[in-house]
């Protein structure tokens, strides 16, 4: 950045220019000569960009004596006086401004020019100076201001969120200096009466917001106080809440104590990455922000009233900022998806949106579509929560409404407010598309709260510069050792959890306050006297409700901050396991010694990896190792109320408190299992002192009845009432004192005697005395129907949702009635953000137990009847494209949810109505539906079906509710005594219930993410049979044509969305396939639905589903141990040790915990890691009670029993072992070395039969256990008790020279087998040579095949698709007339006008011909003698020329006469092969000649022979790529030599590259220009896309790997790739101003995103068409002139589309005209 300043030569200029010099004394001596000598001529000035500290510190120092500018004038109107301190003024800002503009980098984005004129004036009067005019570059509303100009800090810490701050502001003001230590970035700007200076925060984190807010009071001293400003993550209430009340994302929430008695706006908890994973979420709590100052919370206060009367202005600001930037408009527009999952439902990890999340488990609510504001307690830590289950438990013990990164760190002495945008709802389900939009609205909220702050009120408010030292003393150590102090935190990191002190503030909080006289009286106690000068354990022990959390909480108190403690409460799961007390404990020690972290760190770590169980174990030595070497106090709380491992961790506090120099103390209630651990230890019984107890317990009366009377301004006698009456009852028991006091607190001073006495003793009785107010009530009846609704929905509804539920549509009631109305069901039912639902689970069990003929008079299935018609009912309104959406490809992450919502009444219907159909079936009755509920099924299916699928993809529900439908195709049998006609009714909608489930397994993976693909997509590719594509062809979109080759029925396979998998494994049942790959993880899949339930990071070299469906057993490391996973909670539940005889050390499992990880006999990981990618045998029995792996080189082959790992059997091998397989019966095993097949006794070890065999790779008995099967490339099958051979198949021919292994599975229940055959599955008869079935077939080679142990499914794959058959319902489909032989495989598609051609190649190699204008379906074959063809089709697609590079044949083809006009036999064999020079001439390279030769393509014959470049045989010459540039002058060669062209004039050969990797791979990877003058090629593994100057050689293009398929075009203009276009100029080369541009709008391309199943038909860059697996082309398969789009799919079948997408025109005008038809 320079600096360019025109002076007028006036008289007066000099004073000027000395206050000038006094500032720039600093600067280099050139340029401060440059500089001086500047200001003396009328020149414009340039400086180049060099300042120096000195200048810096002089600018800071002079800056200091610089009084106050008016701040009423733009920069244009600013006089300065030339003699007093203005004129300093100006010169050290002119200083700055040359400072700043090399080293702040907002200041180069807000100068946006490289330079600025300034022109200084001189007045007439001769006294002042004026600075005319700033070139417009510069914002011409600045303002130049001094340090102590500004009175509010405002903190961002996300570029987002400064972005909305900057836009906010009413001006923005000119940088100013900053302390030199100060390494903040400011941005200056004023709002109404008050300067703001804004920063953002360099990292996320309350340490940042600490150091952020410490260097920003160091420059600018007279801030009184912050706004924290941003997003955060809200508190969702329940889906019944009002929708005006609940908070929604778009909210705002403001940081303010929940009551007068609060202890901050915001509570601390420091460290820890919160994250879901089940149920469960390590956490540990600390600290609390002070209240805002009273100026701010007036000014809450005062929206508030506003917000009452609807004339509030946060909303206004939002779009006068949109209006203001318009650019802001496409990212800061408010969204639409508003989607809430259920707090137990964990994201899908696999995939980065929800698209695999069940649509079931969203919240259904009312929608809303405004943003409001709430007051509430903002939670804050170091890392991002994402768990909602401990979201919601702190908020039902914390009363936090939020959750945040960084207020925190402001701590107790920073005056501030806290104001967040909610983004998302602190689950595992997070997303940044609400971020803009949220940040903006916050912002909003905050200059409307500015202006509500008059200018005196904020001068009188305390100077916050004291916080410097103290945030300077916190970071003392992270000053010093950084480094240290980071590992420290990474440290704590691990323990995944924040500090307990956050339970303790909350937890005293919720009971009523702690008060120093309620827990004095312990620590009287001779017991607590003796415990605290001595060490060892104290147990305090009392009933519920006798106070002994507060207890707790007060001896904390007492002893200090060296204390570490733990909660426990049964309701949090992140406080109810002994893995959670360590973690708790152990980071409460840690972060405040962070020296004991070093030697704890490995330990931690490995810790983390491991399941909760296991990790007590490693966290327990942890423990241990700190008490060694640190003293420390030690108390946990509520110990009864740890529900996992607590027999685990009374064994450990007995034995650390008896022999490690620490003190403990223990609560609990009054149970067995903890009375016989502890009762010899020194303990205190509440019961036993009442009397102190009871005094207590007085003293708590008083303060809560204080509170009452100042609150309800009770008289004298009233609060002597109420005071007596409450310890008159007591009982010696606080909660209920705290119940009893939040009631009152809601009644009229005047009631307060009868509403006491009339509270009942027992909980029983006062919901009893509830139902009374019920049924009294006018609306008794439906208020009686809400309850019974709200006890059977499935997740709590909103009230919209609960309006659809009660009245018909075009009834529907006022929203506000439908809450009175909940409000009137007494103390049952609450809202929480417009959600409904029960107060506690005891209400609603009283109603459903105690109370059940009242709340289900008929029955509880007639309930979920009426849900059921009801959600059928409203659905009726569903319409296409719902949303409104423009793009056929946008995806669920992009799509904006228009306000009012219009599926906001019905998620809950849409999702949950199949179930409620199911639950109203009486069993009584059979499982039938009714025949009524079936005709209403047929006609929403033919109706609505499609319209239904799209709600569902919007509200990302498609997997659950397929899931759902399954269920139901179940109860569509007629009952067996109806009539015949009538049954034809259920045979009709089980028919189309079948095919609508079809329709959504074909189309699952689109439907999920992309809802307009049910209209593209589902109706385009649907079979011609299906009944939906018959309902909705009048949707079908009028765009695209599909010509040729759909499908007649439904494919009987199911296509699983999974990117890599190696081997297949069937759940006992039937109903889970898990699936391991390369990646490492292993998925479990549900089979009927291909939902995705669960992914487990397990490392397995093979594995079996153990006993059931609930767990996996992995076999691990070298092969030495067994793991046993929960498939449910992904936890480790055992590990087994494998003996082996070679060993004699002890492997016995132990069930409370895992071996140690120094055993003798256990591996790392990382061993496990070396020998996964070798072939390495391991085979379980069919029970899984057997397990044999290969050791010692592979030969040794031991058996193992898994349960107890004890040794069986081994066997010594001649050479390594191939593989292994178990007979059914576990008697007998086969193993295969390198040469011979061997089955041996698994008892006895005796060889029962041996066969030769080579290269064994799979082996399997059949289920008697009479046959055996055998395959590498061949199969054979034997008899082997007989030593009789049945049947052999032979290996299957290909021309990809690479081995088609046959991988292969008996039938369990037959003799039949299923081979793998190339990319196709076979059904074989295991005796005979008899072929039943061919299933389909897949990109690649079969690898792997599971049948399911009830023989009805077979999965199979080919390393990235899995297919699932339903045997008992396959249907082959190889009806074509046009088969082709599975033994051929697809090499080629080419087109000559309306003519298609494809090659296949194998045994006998055949083209296949097509032509569209007939519309045939079937192909013309034409048989070639060439095996093992390569074609290279001429320019005009009209001839072929066919070679076989191995064997040196030739065949010419005319196409379109389909008939052979040259053909060439020779032994030699031919490296490349390439049309031209001229149109009928073909260039051939003979690999054993020095010529190539140019041969006449009609008869053969030799035209004109070069000499072959002689680099090409300094190595043996493999197969070589040949094109000819347009112009024939030269001929680019590519092989394994290298990469170059042959110039044909000069006969000199030019090398362009000798790297293999860079060379390409195809022909068509590399082009010449039309002129000649340019080569382009795509190197075939570096992917580099590079382009060469033909004349010159020289590179001028040179772009990296960007995921570039291998087919590239060249023209005169533009270079083609499948991912841009490279502009070409005229002359040939590469346009400099326009070198890259995007596909145009109407080029059709098809385009692979990253993942497997996004393969798109797109035009330009926009994703139009998704393409179903079924119809996905091979390499090389597809081929597109103007319109049409012809793709080779599967076994020779051609799919032929005829495009017409106009980007212009939305969706909805591009859809069939039959509709209006219809």
């Amino acid at each position: 950045m320079t600096l360019g300043a025109t002076i007028q030569p006036l008289s007066s200029r000099e004073a000027v220019i000395d206050a000038l010099y006094r500032c720039i004394n600093g600067l280099d001596p050139a340029d401060e000569q440059l500089f001086r000598s500047a200001f003396t001529t009328d020149a414009k000035l340039t400086v180049r960009e060099k300042t120096t500290e000195g200048l810096e510190a002089i600018v800071a120092d002079t800056y200091k004596n610089i009084g106050k500018l008016d701040t009423t004038h733009h920069i244009s109107n600013i006089r300065v006086n030339i003699d007093g301190p203005r004129a300093q003024m100006t010169a050290t800002a002119l200083a700055q401004y040359y400072r700043t503009g090399t080293g702040m980098q907002d200041v180069s984005r807000l100068l946006a020019g490289s330079f600025w004129d300034v022109d200084l004036v001189q007045q007439k009067d001769g006294t002042e100076w004026k600075i005319k005019d700033w070139n417009l570059r510069l914002q011409d509303n600045m303002v130049l201001l001094t340090n102590r100009d500004y009175t509010v800090g405002w903190i961002s810490a996300l570029p987002v969120e400064l972005a909305a701050a900057k836009a906010m502001m009413d001006e923005l003001h000119l940088p100013l200096p900053q302390a030199a230590q100060d390494t903040n970035n400011y941005t200056f700007g004023r709002i109404g009466v008050h300067n703001v200076v804004l920063v953002c925060l360099p990292s996320m984190g309350t340490n940042s917001a600490a150091h952020t807010a410490a260097n920003l009071l160091r420059s600018f001293p007279n801030v009184r106080f912050g706004l924290m400003i941003g997003v955060g993550g809200g508190v969702p209430g329940p889906p019944n809440a009002d929708s005006m009340k609940d908070i929604r994302l778009g909210d705002i929430v403001v940081g303010v104590p929940e009551d007068q008695h609060g202890q901050g706006g915001v509570i601390q908890y420091d460290f820890g990455k919160s994250m879901q994973e089940g149920d469960s979420l390590d956490f540990v709590r600390k600290g609390h922000l002070n209240k805002p100052p009273a100026v701010l919370l007036g000014a809450v206060r005062s929206i508030q009233a506003d917000a009452m009367m609807g004339s509030t202005l946060f909303h206004r600001h939002y779009d006068e900022m949109l209006e203001k930037h318009p650019t802001m408009i496409m990212e800061y527009h408010r969204p639409g998806t508003d989607r809430l999952y259920t707090s137990k439902y964990v994201h899908k990890r696999d995939t980065p949106d929800c698209a695999q999340c069940s649509g079931k488990e969203l919240v259904d609510r009312k929608p809303r579509d405004i943003s409001i504001v709430h007051c509430g307690l903002i939670g804050s830590a170091n890392q991002v929560l994402k768990n909602a289950v401990q979201r919601d438990d702190l908020y039902a013990k914390e009363k936090i409404i939020c959750f945040e990164m960084e207020a925190a760190g402001l701590m107790d002495e920073f005056s501030c407010i806290v104001i967040r945008g909610i983004c998302d709802y602190c689950d595992s389900h997070k997303s940044k598309q609400w971020q803009p939009y949220s940040s903006a609205i916050a912002a909003a909220f905050g200059k409307e709260l500015l202006s509500k702050i008059p200018s005196n009120a904020v001068e009188k408010l305390p100077q916050l510069v004291d916080l410097v030292a103290m945030v300077l003393n916190v970071a003392d150590h992270y000053q010093k050792d950084p480094i240290s102090t980071e590992k420290h935190t990474k440290c704590l990191d691990t323990l995944k959890c924040i500090h307990p002190r956050f339970d303790k503030l909350r937890l005293e909080d919720t009971k009523g306050g702690l008060l120093k006289d309620v827990y004095r009286w312990i620590l009287d106690t001779e017991e607590y006297k003796t415990w605290l000068s001595n060490q060892g354990l104290l147990w305090i022990k009392g009933d519920p409700g006798k106070g002994k959390t507060m207890l707790t909480c007060g001896i904390i108190n007492e002893l200090g901050e060296n204390t570490a403690y733990f909660f426990c409460q049964a309701t949090i799961d992140t406080n109810n396991t002994a893995t959670h007390v360590l973690r708790g404990l152990l980071f409460a020690i840690l972060e405040k010694n962070p020296s004991l972290s070093e030697g704890v760190r490995d330990k931690l770590e490995r810790a983390s990896s491991l399941p909760e169980r296991n990790a007590f174990y490693i966290l327990q030595e942890v423990m241990e190792d700190l008490l060694t070497i640190h003293e420390t106090t030690i108390m946990i709380d509520a110990l009864d109320e740890c529900l996992i491992g607590l027999d685990r961790l009374l064994r450990f506090i007995l034995k650390v408190s008896a022999f490690y120099n620490s003190k403990w103390l223990v609560t609990s209630r009054n149970i067995a299992d903890i009375y016989e651990a502890l009762g010899e230890t020194s303990q205190i019984s509440l019961e036993f002192n009442d009397l102190s107890v009871t005094e207590a317990v007085n003293t708590f009366i008083d303060y809560k009845v204080q509170i009452l009377s100042r609150v309800k301004k009770y008289d004298k006698t009233l609060q002597a009432f109420v005071l007596q009456h409450l310890k008159d009852n007591a009982k010696g028991t606080f909660l209920w004192i705290s119940l009893v006091c939040i009631n009152l607190s809601k009644v009229r001073p005047r009631h307060t005697r009868e509403a006491l006495l009339e509270y009942p003793s027992g909980l029983e009785s006062f919901y009893e005395r509830m139902l009374d107010y019920v049924k009294a009530s006018i609306d008794a009846h439906k208020l009686k129907e809400i309850l019974a609704i709200i006890c059977v929905v499935l997740p709590p509804i909103s009230l919209e949702e609960l309006s659809t539920l009660i009245y018909p549509a075009e009834d529907r009631q006022n929203i506000s009635w439908i809450e009175d109305m909940v409000n009137d069901c007494g103390s049952f039912l609450t809202i929480q953000d417009s959600v409904v639902q029960f107060v506690h689970q005891s209400a609603k069990d009283f109603l459903t137990l105690k109370q059940r003929r009242y709340t289900f008079p008929d029955s509880e299935m007639s309930t979920h009847q009426h849900v059921f018609a009801k959600s059928l009912e409203c659905l009726q309104t569903l319409h296409r494209n719902m949303y409104g959406l423009r793009e056929p490809g946008m995806g669920i992450d992009k799509i904006v949810v228009p306000r009012p919502d219009p599926l906001a009444g019905m998620k809950y219907a849409a999702v949950y109505w199949i179930d409620h159909l199911l639950y109203s079936l009486n069993p009584a009755f059979g499982t039938s539906l009714s025949l009524a509920d079936a005709v209403l099924i047929s006609n929403f299916f033919r109706k609505k079906y499609l319209y239904w699928l799209e709600a569902l993809s919007l509200l990302e529900s498609i997997y659950p509710v397929a899931l759902s439908m399954s269920k139901l195709a179940a109860h569509l049998k007629p009952p067996t005594n109806l009539d015949a006609s009538l049954k034809e009714i259920y045979r009709i909608a089980s028919h189309i219930l079948e095919d609508a489930l079809h329709f959504v397994r074909f189309f699952q993976y689109a439907l999920n993410r992309f809802p307009l693909q049910v209209y593209i997509s589902g109706l385009l590719f649907s079979p011609k049979q299906s009944l939906i594509r018959l309902y909705f062809q009048h949707e079908a979109p009028k765009w695209v044509t599909l010509k040729k080759g759909l499908q007649e029925i439904w494919p009987a396979s199911l296509t699983l969305d999974v990117a890599t998998v190696s081997r297949l494994r069937w759940s006992s049942d039937g109903r889970y396939l898990a699936t391991h790959g390369y990646d490492h993880n292993l998925r479990i899949w549900e089979a009927n639905s291909g939902q995705l339930l669960s992914v487990l990071p397990i490392h397995a070299c093979d594995f079996v589903y153990h006993k059931d469906t609930s767990a996996i057993m992995v076999l691990c490391g070298l092969f030495d141990f067994l793991e046993v996973w929960s498939v449910t909670t992904g936890q480790l539940l055992n590990e087994i040790y494998l003996d082996s005889p070679r060993f004699q050390v002890s492997t016995k499992s132990d069930s409370t915990g895992p071996i140690s990880k120094n055993h003798p006999r256990r591996r790392s990981a990382d061993h496990l890691r070396e020998h996964r990618g070798s072939h390495t045998p391991i085979a379980f029995s069919k029970d899984v009670s057997l397990v044999a792996r290969s050791r010692y080189g592979g030969n040794i082959l031991e058996v193992n029993k898994t349960k107890s790992g004890h040794f069986v059997q081994s066997f010594v091998c001649p050479s390594p072992l191939e593989a292994l397989a178990f007979c059914s019966n576990n008697l007998q095993i086969a193993w295969a070395d390198r040469k011979s097949i061997h089955i041996c006794n698994v008892d006895s070890g005796n060889l029962m039969w041996i066969t030769e065999f080579e290269e064994t790779i799979h082996m399997a008995f059949s289920p008697c256990s009479e046959l055996i099967a055998i395959s590498n490339q061949e199969l054979e099958i034997w008899e082997w008790q007989k030593s009789q051979r049945l049947n052999r198949l032979h290996a299957v021919p290909s021309c990809s020279y690479k081995m088609q292994y046959r991988a292969m599975a008996f039938h369990p229940t037959s003799s039949k087998i299923f081979v793998s055959h190339s990319t196709a599955l076979q059904e074989w008869d295991g005796r005979e040579q008899i072929l039943y079935a061919t299933f389909g077939h897949f990109q690649d080679t079969v690898v792997s095949i599971a049948p399911s142990e009830d023989g009805k499914s077979i999965a199979a794959t080919d390393l990235t698709t899995v297919k699932i058959w339903k045997l008992d319902k396959y249907v082959e489909l190889q009806a074509k007339k046009d088969k082709i032989d599975n033994d051929l495989e697809l090499i080629n598609l080419t087109a000559h006008g309306e003519t298609y051609f494809a090659l296949m190649n194998g045994e006998s190699s055949e083209l296949l011909k097509w032509d569209a204008a007939v519309g045939s379906e079937q192909s013309t074959v034409l048989h070639s003698d060439i095996l093992y063809m390569t074609w290279e089709p001429s320019l005009d697609k009209s001839r072929a020329a066919l070679f076989d590079w191995d064997g040196g044949n030739i065949e010419v083809w005319d196409l379109v006469e389909g008939v052979v006009t040259m053909a060439l036999r020779s032994s030699d064999p031919i490296a490349g092969m390439s049309w031209g020079p001229d149109e009928f001439q073909i260039t051939v390279w003979d690999r054993n000649s020095p010529c190539m030769s140019s041969l006449d393509s009609r008869g053969g014959e030799i035209v004109e022979q070069w000499p072959a470049p002689d680099v090409a045989f300094d190595k043996e010459l493999g197969y070589s790529c040949l094109r000819w540039s347009p112009i024939k002058t030269h001929l680019a060669l590519s092989s394994n030599f290298g990469l170059g062209l042959w110039n044909i004039k000069t006969r000199t050969w030019i090398t362009l590259t000798t790297t293999t990797d860079d060379v390409p791979l195809h022909r068509d990877s590399m082009q010449f220009s039309t002129t000649g003058t340019l080569f382009a090629h795509l190197g075939w593994r570096t992917k580099m896309l590079q382009v060469f100057n033909v004349d010159t050689q020289d590179l001028i293009l040179n772009i990296p790997d960007q995921g570039f398929s291998p087919i590239l075009s060249m023209d005169q203009y533009w270079l083609e790739t499948d991912k841009a276009f490279y502009s070409l100029t005229t002359e040939g080369g590469l346009s400099e101003s326009n070198t890259f541009v995007s596909r145009p709008a109407t080029h059709l391309n098809i385009d692979r995103d990253p993942g497997r199943e996004e393969l798109w038909l797109r035009s330009g860059l926009d994703n139009i068409i998704w393409l179903p697996p079924e119809y996905r082309p091979v390499v090389k398969g597809c081929f597109i002139q103007s319109s049409k789009v012809a793709m080779l799919i599967g076994q020779g079948q051609l799919v032929i589309l005829d495009i017409h997408w106009d980007r212009s025109k939305d969706f909805d005008s591009q859809v069939s005209e039959l509709r209006s038809m219809l």
